[in-house]
């Protein structure tokens, strides 16, 4: 055979020889329109199927939210019309006492903290406050914990005021008093012991203005009370404290003041205390009249 003849041969061959047809497409796990499917005529479903690529994920999401419920992470709401026993058994599941006395037995304090008598009528109206909105009784015995909390700040801040309110006034009358500040205080003192009965006069200085003040530091309340006394009492605001015969200080006092009258460089003229001694000296005067009179 030529090598043309070979040639022609060999181009006949390939010519006439059959095509390979390629392997066939594979078919999809999951048909096309799986989500019209699922859907049906529920438009509002099938736009939700568009964030699932497949029935594997959508059944992967069933099995979570199936997991969830199982073990109480998602509950059920209470129905509008529960009966009795339906609230029961919904508040059972959800760990929830089944009256308000179960929320104060189960009540936990943190440091040790107890709840004392005095607060325990408080606590069962909040109790009934929690029973009624179904709360946690973690969460009110965080509610009853924060109570607390804020009462012992209340009664921290008011002790600080108290403080602060008592050196301001006690400065503002020892401006105004000086030396005789401790007389006019204590005249005060025996005055409401006087004049007021016991079980009054114990609580009169410790009671609280509008304002939380307490009266006895109110400096406007010691010096009307000081007036009083000195007006109904004139003696006992102008000699010691203590003595047994109050018109024989008063003489003593005058005796002293006259003598110091008698010297023309003694204090009662000169110095920074002449004006005191000249004002105390008039105020005896007035003491020891009013003091006949009565």
């Amino acid at each position: 055979m030529s090598e043309d003849n070979l040639n022609n041969a060999q181009t006949d061959e390939v010519a006439t020889a059959p095509a390979e047809t390629p392997d066939a497409a594979p078919s999809p796990e999951w048909p096309a329109d799986w989500r019209d499917r699922f859907a049906g005529d529920d438009k509002t479903f099938r736009r939700q199927l568009e964030r699932y690529a497949s029935p594997t994920d959508l059944a992967k999401k069933a099995r979570s939210l199936e997991r969830k419920l199982s073990s109480g992470e998602y509950r059920r709401d209470l129905p509008a019309n529960a009966s009795d026993e339906d609230k029961a058994a919904w508040r059972a599941e959800r760990g929830l006492p089944e009256n308000a006395d179960g929320y104060v037995e189960a009540l936990s304090l943190p440091d040790g903290l107890v709840l004392g008598e005095a607060d325990k009528p408080i606590v069962s109206e909040f109790a009934a406050a929690a029973h009624a909105a179904d709360m946690d009784p973690k969460h009110f015995s965080a509610l009853v914990a924060k109570y607390y909390e804020l009462q012992d700040r209340q009664l921290a801040d008011r002790a600080d005021a108290d403080v602060a309110f008592h050196n301001e006034s006690l400065s503002a009358l020892n401006t105004e008093w000086g030396a005789h500040l401790r007389r006019e205080i204590n005249g005060v003192n025996a005055f409401i012991g006087q004049y007021f009965p016991k079980d009054i006069s114990a609580d009169l200085l410790v009671a609280r203005t509008s304002d939380g003040r307490m009266l006895g530091d109110n400096p406007a309340f010691i010096r009307a009370v000081a007036a009083l006394n000195r007006e109904l009492n004139p003696v006992s605001t102008l000699v010691p404290a203590g003595g047994s015969d109050p018109a024989a200080s008063i003489g003593e006092r005058l005796a002293e003041i006259r003598k110091l009258q008698g010297d023309s460089s003694s204090d009662y003229w000169r110095g920074p205390k002449a004006d005191a001694l000249q004002r105390e000296y008039l105020e005896l005067l007035t003491a020891r009249e009013r003091a006949a009179k009565s």
